[in-house]
């Protein structure tokens, strides 16, 4: 595939070019806005338009009516597809603070499809966001459903392993501390 006459952005400026892709990974990069087209290469001709690389989003809770929370497949392609048509190409699916169950439930159904692109964004894993937050401070968090971090409560959730990203939680509960080294030993960020 080529891409002519483009306005690419790149790290330190913006340049009219063009480039190739082959494989899937940009092969050549021009300063000629029209590039020689090869033999059986589709052209797409931006007509000076933007060209920028995918966005990745780090929070995504959801798109078009549809909810990570639903742990359903069919909610996690619409969701996709839709950030995709924004510009997202990679995202991680985030949960809100509920029963260990419904968050076990949206891991579970998310575990098969990490760095896969279900017919849209690339889901690069999961922010677990709560239920470990403060009361006080919940935000848009259903406060019934926020609670002390404990081992019984943290451990099957950290059983998904590398799946989690990052998760949001109130460093100044009651072995907070615990669970932040935890995250930390999973490779997780806590936030």
């Amino acid at each position: 595939v080529e891409i002519t006459n483009a306005r690419l952005i790149l790290p330190d400026e913006i340049r009219r070019g063009s480039l190739s892709i082959s494989g899937g990974q940009i092969h050549k990069l021009s300063s000629d806005p029209a590039t020689t087209k090869k033999a059986g290469a589709n052209t797409i001709n931006l007509h000076d338009g933007y060209l920028a690389p995918g966005f990745i989003d780090l929070h995504i809770h959801g798109a078009m009516g549809r909810d990570t929370m639903e742990a359903r497949l069919d909610a996690f392609r619409d969701i996709t597809e839709f950030h995709l048509h924004g510009g997202t190409t990679s995202l991680t699916l985030t949960t809100l603070s509920a029963s260990q169950k419904d968050i076990l439930k949206a891991l579970d159904a998310i575990a098969p499809l990490r760095d896969l692109a279900i017919g849209g964004a690339r889901i690069l894993g999961v922010h677990v966001e709560g239920p470990f937050i403060s009361k006080e401070k919940a935000g848009a968090q259903n406060p019934k459903f926020v609670r002390n971090p404990t081992t019984k409560e943290w451990g099957p959730i950290l059983k998904h392993g590398k799946l989690i990203t990052q998760m949001t939680i109130a460093p100044e509960l009651p072995q907070a501390l615990l669970l932040i080294k935890a995250l930390q030993k999973n490779g997780s960020i806590p936030s």
